[in-house]
């Protein structure tokens, strides 16, 4: 290959690779990215949480159970009751006798790779539910 083909080939694999990078930084700012069907929320529900009707039931339900307060002030025995068994339970490394118990809803966010939990986090002193966070991991 001579020098005129090989600064040819150069120059279209740069040209290529810039297109590409540039398409990417357009579709990202516009919100283009690969997306399956979004997740409805819905309201907590004590059946359909132990014996979920679709995979994403427990999932729809994670933001009724953040931000709708049936768990703050709750017992760790009320929280068992009513959700079942943690997947995980995690002392605090910051404070003596707070630790935290894991759900996993069994379903990941459209668009999302990471897992999805319910971290609900346990006063020490108390035993009472003293936050509710949804996590990625």
């Amino acid at each position: 290959m001579n020098s005129t083909s090989a600064g040819l080939v150069r120059h279209s694999r740069l040209t290529l690779v810039a297109t590409v990078l540039l398409l990417g930084a357009v579709f990202g700012a516009l919100g283009l990215r690969a997306r399956g069907p979004e997740v409805p929320d819905i309201p907590f529900n004590r059946a359909h949480w132990h014996t979920p009707p679709a995979p994403t039931t427990r999932l729809s339900m994670l933001n009724d159970l953040v931000k709708g307060g049936h768990l703050i002030g709750r017992t760790d025995a009320e929280v068992r009751e009513l959700l079942g068994a943690p997947q995980n339970q995690v002392n605090a490394p910051d404070v003596a006798g707070h630790y935290a118990l894991w759900y996993a809803p069994g379903a990941r966010r459209p668009g999302n790779w990471l897992n999805t939990f319910l971290m609900i986090q346990i006063d020490g002193a108390s035993g009472r539910v003293r936050g509710v966070h949804e996590v990625t991991d």
